[in-house]
């Protein structure tokens, strides 16, 4: 259902635990266009819902072409302090599964039922956004 990203935001903020003073977690959402499972309009929507919650505009700050051939479009949505809050990652002609990078000396997994080679590691872009990896 598509709603305006002020009405995603509402509907969240409602279903907080009351007293709860913490901040929102950033997110980051990846999506295939060819997913047959998870509607692409789903995406536009959480992204919507999350940059609302960190009360930012839904206009990317930063974009960038990845993968082995720029099949994978990132877009950083940045808040207030200038650190990406959220961030969308679409991966060209990718069904429904998590992406990897399955080259040799990537070191990002094997390719099987719902895990794609798509040349570009998930776990290790959502592992640095998160703050849990280094940049290298």
């Amino acid at each position: 259902q598509q709603r305006s990203p002020e009405d995603w935001a509402r509907q969240a903020r409602a279903r907080i635990p009351a007293g709860f003073r913490g901040r929102w977690p950033v997110l980051s959402i990846w999506h295939g266009t060819e997913d047959g499972v998870v509607s692409p309009v789903n995406q536009r929507e959480l992204m919507e819902q999350w940059t609302a919650l960190h009360a930012t505009d839904q206009h990317a700050d930063r974009s960038e072409s990845l993968g082995r051939s720029g099949e994978v479009r990132h877009s950083s949505y940045l808040n207030r302090s200038g650190r990406a809050a959220v961030e969308t990652f679409t991966v060209e002609d990718m069904t429904h599964g998590i992406a990897i990078d399955g080259a040799p000396g990537a070191r990002c997994g094997e390719a099987s039922a719902f895990v794609l080679d798509v040349g570009v590691c998930a776990v290790r872009h959502i592992s640095r956004f998160w703050g849990l990896q280094s940049q290298q």
